[in-house]
């Protein structure tokens, strides 16, 4: 599984609510109407990664797919048919945006995430010793381990989000930041 990895902040003059509103219609709209290929999706407010909006307030967008493929079908889906007004009203509240293209390498993803860990893989580890070394612990917390993809995007390389703050192996040097689920809301 894929994850296109959207971090955007809005404009100073659009109120917090109004946006959140606006990216809540978009993942509905999106989740109503699904390209072929894609999976779910999460919105996720946060503050602190130095890459999105010089670390300030900002929120994180996760487009599961399920293939790369399914990254061209998402990309045109977004902006035509229902999905096309609530996704010019999202975009013509932000500031601004980046984003990177991540893969799924063990768990799943989590609606409830409330933390981030952002680190790089180890000098000197293999990714089989760094699969195998994370996967008991993803695996108790419940979380997910995601790698980017293909090196594209401004963020460290790999992501674990869990339910509940961690504590990594001394070997890694995690970035943790806080999460607040946007969508899916709680039902």
């Amino acid at each position: 599984m894929l994850a296109y990895v959207f971090w955007h902040w809005r404009r100073a003059d659009v109120p917090v609510d109004v946006y959140e509103r606006r990216q809540t219609a978009f993942h509905e709209a999106l989740a109503s109407t699904p390209p072929e290929g894609f999976q779910s999706s999460l919105c996720l407010r946060m503050a602190g990664a130095p890459w999105a909006h010089h670390g300030g307030r900002a929120y994180e967008d996760w487009y599961f797919v399920q293939d790369g493929g399914a990254l061209d079908a998402l990309n045109d889906a977004a902006i035509t048919g229902r999905r096309r007004t609530p996704h010019d009203a999202a975009a013509e509240a932000s500031a601004g945006g980046t984003a990177a293209v991540y893969k799924v390498r063990l768990g799943a993803p989590i609606p409830t995430a409330q933390h981030a860990l952002w680190f790089a893989k180890p000098e000197g580890m293999s990714y089989e010793e760094l699969w195998s070394t994370l996967a008991p612990l993803v695996q108790r917390s419940l979380g997910m381990l995601a790698s980017r993809y293909m090196v594209l995007g401004p963020s460290p390389e790999l992501s674990l989000h869990t339910p509940e703050l961690l504590a990594l192996p001394q070997a890694f040097t995690p970035l943790g930041i806080a999460l607040q689920t946007v969508w899916p809301r709680a039902q």
